[in-house]
């Protein structure tokens, strides 16, 4: 998951980062970065009932730590 897919699914960084409990700049380091830590993408695939879903990679680094 992208960034871009959670701004685009709540609107702007600044509901996004409501929804997710985060501050604003959370959001703009991961879009800077290109990139969602993997709980935060767990987190936001629960949120959104599965509409955005954790990515191959973030998944196998969950799996990997026992998260998955």
């Amino acid at each position: 998951m992208k960034p871009s897919d959670i701004i685009r699914h709540y609107g702007t960084q600044v509901e996004a980062a409501a929804a997710l409990d985060v501050a604003q700049s959370t959001i703009s380091g991961w879009v800077t970065s290109g990139r969602v830590p993997a709980l935060r993408q767990m987190q936001v695939q629960r949120l959104t009932r599965g509409r955005l879903k954790v990515d191959a990679p973030a998944m196998a680094r969950l799996r990997a730590a026992g998260l998955a």
